[in-house]
């Protein structure tokens, strides 16, 4: 455009100097080399720096995806050891437990009773850690009195008449054979226990003699 302007602006002289030739061929030349240049920006520089850019586009969307992986699996990462530490927290619990059921076991087979024949063998009928044998137990033929089923008002009910031979009356005479019994018993542990009875009353008596004697002091 400069050179245009001026070959606008040549005076006559200079165009009889010829002038003007040469600045048409300095204009061809310069479109001849923008000409040139523009080519090798587009199809040289222009497409080294287009592939470039690609090149580039193409690292930063590997980077980018890499950087999703690496957040997607450290994420995995956290949640597994997350499940690993609870699954070893459940383990310890339940060897504890284990552990404590053990030495409750242990202390008991410690303190447990075991049976034994009278010939020394182990009685196989109760067993320790396992239900006796229905043998173990005794019959009714083992079974043995106790005064504290007696019934104290059995020869009250001597109004009521019942059929002789019937299940009442035999009921209640039983009960009166158990009530005798039960006074009979208690008599006889009586006569037993009055000589050391008499011996207690006594020491409890001389001891209440000395404190009263003490305070009045």
């Amino acid at each position: 455009m400069e050179l245009v302007r001026q070959r606008d602006a040549v005076s006559p002289r200079a165009i009889e100097q010829g002038w003007v030739e040469e600045l048409n061929t300095n204009i061809r030349d310069h479109r001849n080399w923008i000409t040139k240049y523009k080519l090798e920006a587009l199809f040289d520089t222009g497409l080294e720096q287009r592939g470039v850019e690609e090149e580039f586009n193409r690292r930063m969307l590997e980077i980018n995806l890499a950087k999703s992986k690496q957040k997607f699996f450290a994420k995995w990462r956290e949640e597994e050891l997350e499940q690993i530490w609870a699954r070893q927290q459940q383990l310890v619990y339940e060897m504890e437990d284990t552990w404590n059921r053990q030495k409750i076991a242990d202390e008991k087979r410690k303190w447990q009773v075991k049976f034994f024949k009278p010939s020394g063998k182990p009685d196989k009928l109760r067993r320790p850690g396992r239900p006796w044998e229905e043998k173990a137990y005794a019959g009714a033929e083992k079974s043995t009195f106790c005064g504290g089923t007696a019934n104290l008002f059995a020869y009250n009910n001597d109004a009521e008449k019942l059929r002789v031979g019937s299940n009442e009356s035999v009921a209640r005479l039983m009960q009166k054979l158990q009530l005798q019994s039960y006074h009979n018993q208690v008599q006889q542990y009586e006569a037993l226990l009055k000589p050391l009875a008499s011996n207690m009353q006594g020491a409890m008596l001389n001891g209440n003699d000395q404190v009263s004697e003490r305070r009045k002091r």
